[in-house]
């Protein structure tokens, strides 16, 4: 079920609240589902828009790479100073930010990189595999 309404939220009796009609929403509210439970799914807008829409649907099992890289280092001020970019920064946040991109930094370094490559790598493998038992699981191509 989902509340496509936040203005007037009918009372739902359920075991558990999945809040994001995305495909990782709409996913976890089917697993939750076959394991018995009662579930209601929370999302503005109709299932499947917001995220799950602007990428098509497509699951990017080919990118094992973080988007994170060195190469982001001589990209990031720029970002930073851009009020339209990807990545916009208040310079008042700085100083509460600042133990994020220390983090930022640490994680780029040669092997927790690598790491971060592998876990993603180990993801991705199976992703598409456990897609098509969910879908196999709702009589769906």
């Amino acid at each position: 079920m989902t509340n496509h309404s936040p203005l007037n939220p009918s009372h739902v009796e359920a075991d558990v609240a999945v809040i994001g009609a995305g495909i990782i929403g709409v996913a976890c509210a089917l697993r939750l589902a076959h394991q018995g439970r009662r579930v209601v799914v929370i999302d503005q807008q109709e299932p499947g828009r917001g995220a799950s829409f602007g990428n098509a649907g497509h699951l990017a099992t080919e990118q094992v790479f973080p988007i994170a890289d060195l190469s982001i280092l001589k990209r990031l001020p720029a970002m930073l100073m851009d009020p339209m970019g990807p990545l916009r920064l208040d310079w008042k946040y700085m100083p509460r930010a600042l133990p994020w991109f220390v983090r930022l930094l640490l994680n780029l370094r040669p092997a927790p990189f690598q790491r971060t490559v592998a876990g993603i790598r180990a993801l991705n493998e199976s992703s598409l595999g456990a897609w098509h038992r969910l879908l196999q699981t709702i009589e769906r191509p």
